[in-house]
């Protein structure tokens, strides 16, 4: 059980000084009005075209519509077993990753977020596939190898954010798995798209499993957005088919 004097000791360690604080707010506000900027959003897909990772591209609702069926079907759920194995509490660790970067916490799928967010996702949180979240950096130039640098730093212990990152990731031996991930990628990535940083663990329904397929890089879930209903009211009427049908 953790003590008031340690959950204090870890938020503040989080914030950071008051330099530190501010950065945060600017990022915070940029990354808010980067969910407006269109024309951003559409330079990011088009470079993950050129890339050969992207195909489809869904409507700005069909994107909110899949983003709300990841996180309920997929992210809540795979977390919740993350933290049971962990033995971490779910909530406070959800609460020190806000403090730490609010931003990494506002666009959870990726596609309007700066690449700093990006990249203090990926470190701050335990990926056993770490495939969506490291493509999703392709969208800029030298975003991967940003990562690479970060997570070579706190697995030698010389990060600046070490004792804040260090006290939100799960696992102690993720940032040397993470680089040997990211090596393996760099060297292949036809072979080595997946980024695997562990291998499955027990706990997990496997029904939970294959839906994290239909998310495991951006293109997939853009194939799986882009199959949603393309607006508001063809949202409703789809409801009320399937409503029809199950009664």
């Amino acid at each position: 059980m953790r003590s008031p004097i340690d959950a204090l000791r870890e938020a503040r360690t989080a914030l950071g000084d008051a330099p530190t604080r501010r950065r945060k707010a600017r990022d915070a506000a940029r990354t808010l009005r980067s969910f407006g900027d269109r024309a951003e959003q559409r330079r990011r897909l088009r470079r993950l075209r050129e890339k050969g990772l992207l195909k489809e591209a869904p409507n700005p609702w069909q994107v909110g519509v899949g983003t709300w069926r990841m996180f309920i079907d997929f992210v809540l759920p795979m977390s919740r077993a993350l933290y049971r194995e962990s033995g971490k509490s779910f909530a406070w660790q959800q609460v020190l990753r806000f403090l730490d970067e609010p931003s990494a916490v506002m666009d959870p799928v990726g596609l309007s977020a700066p690449m700093e967010m990006i990249t203090s996702h990926l470190l701050q949180v335990v990926h056993h596939e770490a495939a969506y979240d490291v493509q999703l950096l392709e969208m800029f130039p030298g975003g991967v190898t940003d990562l690479l640098r970060q997570a070579r730093a706190l697995a030698e212990g010389r990060h600046p954010r070490q004792a804040a990152i260090d006290a939100i990731v799960e696992k102690p031996d993720y940032h040397r798995r993470l680089v040997a991930a990211l090596e393996r990628y760099i060297d292949d990535p036809a072979q080595a798209w997946r980024l695997v940083v562990y291998p499955p663990f027990e706990g997990v329904d496997e029904k939970i499993v294959a839906i994290g397929e239909r998310f495991a890089t951006p293109a997939r879930f853009l194939a799986y957005a882009a199959k949603m209903p393309p607006t508001p009211g063809a949202a409703v009427r789809a409801l009320a088919r399937g409503t029809r049908r199950g009664a």
